[in-house]
């Protein structure tokens, strides 16, 4: 799974989606799920392929040494701090992953959970590096009034792309 860490891609993204004018969830992984409606009735999925230019929004980083995951979730965070504050309208983020999982085509060397897994043993021990969250998501519902109370709409600047270019993951009735 080689990629770089870019931070500044949740930024973009949110930016981007923002543009349908519905309430984003970042899930942690490489999509963004937009709310249409109420709570748990229609959502759209976007892929970030789907747009122009492939951004990188996934939360979680794989380090196997954890040398650079500390870093990267404060860097993640600020950047949504920097969307609510910026008035775009994101209600939630979850982080990928809390655990070290398998990975389909790389097995268990990607190491991207908070929380360390050996498969052999199964024991589970929380990452050096990830101590850091617990302090984030102390902070967070106060940082989020703030952001939110001091708010100014950022306009985009990119245009949506068009409907057919945006997947939907609801079943065909």
């Amino acid at each position: 799974m080689p990629y770089r860490a870019y931070p500044k891609g949740i930024y973009e993204a949110v930016a981007h989606c923002s543009q349908l004018g519905v309430p984003m969830y970042i899930t942690g992984a490489h999509y963004l799920f937009l709310q249409l409606g109420q709570l748990g009735t229609d959502y759209v999925h976007i892929h970030k392929t789907s747009m122009r230019e492939p951004i990188n929004s996934k939360t979680g980083i794989a380090d196997r040494d954890d040398k650079y995951r500390e870093h990267h979730i404060k860097a993640y965070f600020e950047q949504i701090e920097r969307c609510v504050r910026d008035g775009y309208d994101l209600r939630g983020v979850m982080y990928w992953t809390l655990v070290d999982n398998y990975e389909w085509d790389q097995g268990w060397t990607m190491h991207f959970g908070l929380y360390g897994f050996d498969p052999k043993t199964k024991v589970r021990k929380l990452k050096e590096g990830a101590k850091v969250i617990k302090e984030i998501f102390k902070e967070m519902p106060a940082k989020m009034r703030a952001a939110r109370s001091n708010a100014h709409k950022k306009q985009p600047t990119d245009q949506l792309p068009a409907a057919t270019d945006i997947p939907n993951m609801r079943k065909s009735a």
